[in-house]
């Protein structure tokens, strides 16, 4: 392996390190302690759909993560590491489900005030919120594909291993676009509802609002049957 791919795939392999044990101190400083029950507030919060299924969502990630991890460090061969990255693609659908409800999970959580910031205070670091900790999986999950592909893109061409990469590589791809597709698609819904709200506190506006409602709501719907075409 050159010089510049074994870098690659030590950045990849540090980064998912650094990844899963910021993921473990949260799952057991604050998720874990959530399920003892023993105080309305916690009770309270996880009767929350969004919020369990979140959070359940979240622990999935860290197993699947960590699995990954396990293999890519286990790796001793390319054909090892495709191997790796080809049973680690389908674990991406989880972060689709996850980003599904993380927008209404951090709005449910908005709702326990204080309650929720003495919790976080005498569990978390300083700096570090449960909004700010279930929002960077996102923005880690953005980093695997364009580690992966520039690994695989310096493969030297031909042999068996850059074969298996490769198809690695595609079958990686194809569930990134799913996910990618959910990004944009709930970045979408967070558009419409800022906008709903905007019309409900400014009535005076409200017919400017509604046009412009309607309007987001037809691209909306031009969007998913484009993306459906095939």
């Amino acid at each position: 392996m050159s010089d510049e791919r074994a870098k690659v795939f030590l950045e990849l392999v540090s980064r998912e390190e650094s990844f899963l044990a910021g993921m473990k101190l949260f799952i057991d400083s604050f998720i874990q302690p959530l399920y003892v029950r023993d105080t309305s507030f916690k009770r309270n919060m996880l009767d929350d759909a969004h919020i369990a299924s979140c959070f359940n969502l979240y622990v999935d990630i860290h197993a699947a993560c960590d699995c990954f991890l396990a293999s890519l460090q286990a790796s001793s061969s390319e054909l090892e590491i495709a191997e790796a990255i080809t049973q680690f693609a389908p674990s991406l659908s989880i972060f689709s489900h996850f980003i599904a409800e993380v927008t209404s999970a951090i709005n449910s959580l908005e709702k326990f005030g204080r309650a929720l910031l003495d919790y976080s205070q005498g569990c978390l670091q300083v700096g570090v919120s449960p909004e700010t900790e279930l929002a960077s999986l996102q923005e880690h999950y953005t980093g695997y594909r364009p580690l992966i592909a520039t690994f695989v893109g310096q493969t030297p061409p031909g042999t068996a291993g850059a074969i298996a990469l490769t198809e690695a590589l595609g079958i990686f791809t194809a569930s990134c676009d799913m996910v990618d597709k959910r990004i944009a698609d709930e970045a979408v819904k967070v558009q419409l509802l800022t906008l709903q709200q905007q019309c409900k506190f400014h009535p005076s506006h409200s017919v400017h609002c509604s046009t412009l409602l309607y309007l987001a709501v037809f691209v909306y719907m031009l969007c998913l049957c484009s993306q459906r075409q095939p």
